[in-house]
């Protein structure tokens, strides 16, 4: 039985990304927790906020990031604002292997402008300043993972090979 990896960080950093590129090379599960609220609610994140609330939607992330959380042999990609949750770094410490994927504000702004995802806490025109208040705001839970892998100037390939490594070697040692 596998110990899940959870991938965290910032709106843009690539957790999907690197998250189905790392779950094949390992033969786990991927999970994208803001996905399966999607598919759950069968509305786009940017509705669930703008028809019911931020504080609906981040109940329903609890909810959903708990039920995988309690699985095994999964790479799990949280969104953004999940870890702030308490409850969820618990049941991230017991279960998991964590990593922070970070990049610097001016990367993630790049890679959100290319995006056709709609980000309901961006406001349009403002992207740049929101990023920075968010991060700002989210850093110090995010720094509670068990490993932090600076993606600046990492392709994609180079990010999955050394979460492995840092995984098998995390297995291998526990």
């Amino acid at each position: 039985m596998k110990k899940n990896i959870v991938l965290l960080g910032m709106m843009g950093v690539g957790k999907s990304t690197i998250g189905k590129l790392l779950s094949k090379k390992l033969k786990m599960k991927f999970v994208d927790t803001d996905i399966e609220i999607e598919k759950k609610m069968k509305m786009t994140i940017q509705q669930i906020f703008k028809q019911r609330s931020e504080a609906f939607f981040r109940a329903k992330e609890k909810d959903v990031a708990s039920q995988f959380l309690n699985n095994h042999n999964q790479v799990i990609a949280l969104g953004g604002g999940t870890f702030l949750n308490r409850e969820i770094r618990d049941n991230v410490r017991k279960n998991s292997i964590s990593f922070y994927l970070y990049l610097n504000n001016f990367e993630i702004f790049k890679r959100i402008k290319l995006s056709k995802k709609q980000r309901p806490l961006l406001t349009r025109g403002k992207e740049m300043k929101n990023i920075a208040s968010i991060v700002k705001k989210r850093e110090t839970f995010y720094k509670k993972a068990m490993f932090k892998l600076n993606c600046n100037y990492l392709n994609k390939g180079q990010v999955v090979n050394k979460l492995i490594k840092i995984y098998k070697n995390e297995t291998f040692n526990n």
